[in-house]
């Protein structure tokens, strides 16, 4: 029984890196086509957000915080994955 909780454990810790691995990867691709998007500024972009009331300035600090609170998130779940993976390492030593 506790071997088979061991693997539930790996699993879940490979399951968390390539969540992390993932997450990362759509942070760095959103990111780039933000910024190809904010450098062009389309219209169909700014009426798409809400159209008028909306400025690019306003819409920049919006994409900003946003990217500002998913690196975040990214963050603690490295952290939490780190973790993870040690104590899963600690657990097999024993």
């Amino acid at each position: 029984m506790e071997e088979q909780g061991m693997k539930r454990l790996r699993a879940a810790v490979a399951a968390a890196w390539w969540t992390v691995l993932i997450f990362g990867l759509y942070l760095t691709v959103a990111w780039f086509a933000i910024l190809h998007f904010l450098h062009t500024r389309p219209d169909w972009l700014l009426a798409l957000w809400g159209g008028e009331p909306l400025t690019w300035g306003q819409m920049q600090i919006i994409i900003l915080w946003s990217f500002a609170a998913l690196k975040l998130i990214w963050w603690v779940g490295i952290m939490i994955t780190v973790w993870l993976t040690l104590y899963t390492r600690r657990l097999a030593r024993q």
